[in-house]
């Protein structure tokens, strides 16, 4: 694999691309509080800590370029030392919906790496709308745990948006016509604990933030999926 230091398990959603030309690997997880609640510059310094597990030390003054775009951050480094396997090296976020790919690749041209990004870039989600809707769920749930001053006007806002429960109780139904509202609530009430677990995992002042901005996280989230081709 590409980044052999970071000792993650494969797993069924990852893509691997190995040759002597170039190197990739894209791993797909279910998008955690975490990266609903990060900044886009907590997020850049996420990504270049992933440098030095991937066995690349870089220089005091290296200068990586950065690619900031709708729902991509990434990073890449010039090797012109010659050292290295490869000339180039990118390590990238794609955040979209429900989803986080976590992506490195290697090469010894701008346009292969460039070529991975786009792939993970235009990768479309199956069930996004659904899903979606249920991380929504859960984190307005949690929000009215932990900060329960948010919890009329976060609810306001997912009850008016494309995400309200309406929307997981169809999809549920596709494959189990006796699912109900009622379903619905109690998986995901189910779920609640884990999900404030998660929440509590932040900061508190980073809580009350996250929290009390979620309608405008419900917003964003309903002009993209809009925004994208059906």
């Amino acid at each position: 694999r590409c980044a052999p230091g970071l000792g993650r398990p494969r797993g069924v959603d990852d893509v691997v691309c190995a040759t002597l030309r170039k190197c990739c690997d894209i791993e797909v997880n279910l998008r955690t509080v975490r990266y609903f609640s990060r900044t886009e510059g907590e997020l850049l310094a996420e990504i270049r800590e992933q440098f030095p597990e991937m066995g690349i030390t870089l220089p005091p003054n290296a200068q990586l370029r950065q690619r900031i775009e709708p729902e991509l951050l990434a990073l890449t480094y010039n090797d012109t030392t010659g050292t290295g396997r490869f000339r180039y090296t990118a390590v990238a976020l794609v955040i979209r919906g429900p989803a986080v790919f976590q992506i490195t690749a290697e090469a010894n041209d701008t346009t292969a790496v460039a070529n991975v990004l786009a792939l993970a870039k235009r990768t479309r989600l199956i069930d996004e709308h659904a899903m979606m809707s249920y991380r929504l769920g859960q984190m307005v749930d949690a929000c009215a745990e932990r900060v329960p001053a948010t919890r009329a006007v976060n609810e306001r806002a997912r009850a008016a948006s494309m995400f309200d429960d309406t929307v997981l109780v169809n999809w549920l139904r596709v494959s189990d016509s006796t699912t109900t509202l009622a379903t619905v609530l109690s998986s995901r009430r189910g779920q609640l604990p884990q999900f404030v677990t998660a929440l509590d995992e932040l900061e508190a002042p980073t809580r009350e933030v996250f929290c009390s901005s979620l309608a405008r996280v419900i917003a964003t989230a309903e002009r993209d999926l809009r925004s994208r081709p059906r």
